[in-house]
């Protein structure tokens, strides 16, 4: 099952790491930048030949959209989104 390879991989990530604070840390510890994850996320684009324009917000999207399909409670994805809109633009 793909959700179990996952999860093993997970492990064996985080056994060779060790991360402390972020599960994926930068190069010298902490989080990642935005720029950062947009560098990584236009590679791996590339490395998969896709010829769409592929962002950050879009992979937000389809985080959501993947959760409606798996019949996750709208109040769930309500918070999830709420965090986002929180963290990205703080009162």
């Amino acid at each position: 099952m793909l959700l179990q390879l996952i999860l093993d991989m997970l492990r064996k990530y985080y056994e060779m790491y060790k991360p402390v604070m972020y599960l994926f840390e930068g190069q010298f510890g902490g989080k990642y930048s935005e720029r950062a994850i947009e560098l990584i996320i236009k590679k791996a684009v590339l490395d998969a030949g896709i010829q769409k324009n592929i962002n950050l917000h879009m992979l937000r999207h389809c985080y959501a959209t993947h959760l409606l399909e798996a019949v996750t409670y709208l109040r769930y994805i309500q918070e999830e989104a709420l965090k986002l809109i929180r963290k990205y633009f703080p009162t």
